[in-house]
């Protein structure tokens, strides 16, 4: 029997629990993954859910931002040629340096509600 950590709350549990009997937390994904370290801890979680990687969205705003390309990574099509249409005005580089620090700033759960899992078609802040 191994030890894996929780992603929502660090505690230790046991690979065989189906949730954190700490936070709630379902472990299913994390627990039968059978990828551990020698600590005990499971190292195959990273990222979203959605496999979309909050770090790779923010450089890519901040780099290239202008044209929309961190929008295509996650997805969104419509955002990226708004901001493809409109890059000749300078407002999108505004806009996708400042989404591009907020993105490598926030926690992977804070980017995964905000731009992968949202509804809405255009999140900007």
């Amino acid at each position: 029997m191994a030890l894996i950590t929780c992603p929502e709350c660090g505690n230790t549990v046991s690979d065989q629990a189906t949730s954190c009997p700490h936070c709630g937390k379902p472990l299913n994904a994390f627990s039968q993954t059978g990828n551990y370290n020698s600590a005990g801890t499971n190292n195959s979680y990273r990222g979203t859910p959605s496999g979309k990687d909050r770090v790779t969205a923010g450089i890519l705003a901040i780099l290239i931002g202008s044209l929309g390309v961190h929008y295509f990574y996650l997805g969104k099509t419509m955002p990226g040629i708004v901001f493809l249409l409109f890059c000749c005005t300078g407002i999108p580089s505004v806009l996708a340096l400042i989404q591009g620090i907020l993105m490598l700033t926030m926690t992977d759960e804070q980017f995964d509600q905000k731009y992968v899992s949202t509804e809405s078609s255009f999140p900007l802040f």
